[in-house]
Formats: C-alpha cells, structure tokens, sequence
C-alpha cells in the first residue's frame, strides 16, 4: 500500500522487501514523483533503500513492484554522499 500526501508532498509505504521499515519519499521534481492513472500509481525514479539492511532496490509501475538489481559499492558510496535523486528516508 502507497500512501501520498499531497499538501505534505510525500509518499509514504513499507519496505516491498517484507522488512517492515517505513520509506518515506519526498514529492519534488528533482526527488520523486508519482502518476496516477484513475486505477494505478507509478513513482519514478526507483526506490533505492541503500540506507537499510536489505539495500533493496525497486520501482513501483502501474501499482506493481519491480525489483531491479542491487546498487554497486560505488553507487552506494555516491548515494551516501548526497546524490540528491537517490535520497530516501527510512524509519
């Protein structure tokens, strides 16, 4: 389940790894953004969790979970130093 907040401008949904951590992604063009079709959301980018444990990676089309491949040690490191599109607050 997404939840959005648009006077908040932030989406908010546990983990689709089944970690249970809240990840919550700030509404903005150089962050995320979201569609919504009548029926189906889309966030784009992805949804980096390089913050937690599971380092899960995924985007969320059509209100389908796709996973994509991990990040490298070194997109890792450029995440951990502030690329501002890959910033994702975890709870």
């Amino acid at each position: 389940m997404l939840y959005i907040s648009i006077p908040y401008r932030t989406c908010g949904h546990l983990c689709c790894c089944g970690c249970g951590k809240e990840i919550v992604t700030p509404l903005s063009p150089a962050r995320w953004s979201f569609t919504y079709d009548g029926e189906n959301v889309s966030m784009e980018p992805s949804i980096s969790n390089w913050e937690l444990p599971c380092q899960s990676h995924y985007w969320i089309h059509r209100s389908q979970v796709h996973w994509s491949r991990r990040n490298s040690p070194a997109e890792l490191a450029d995440n951990r130093e502030g690329s501002p599109r890959s910033r994702t607050a975890c709870r």
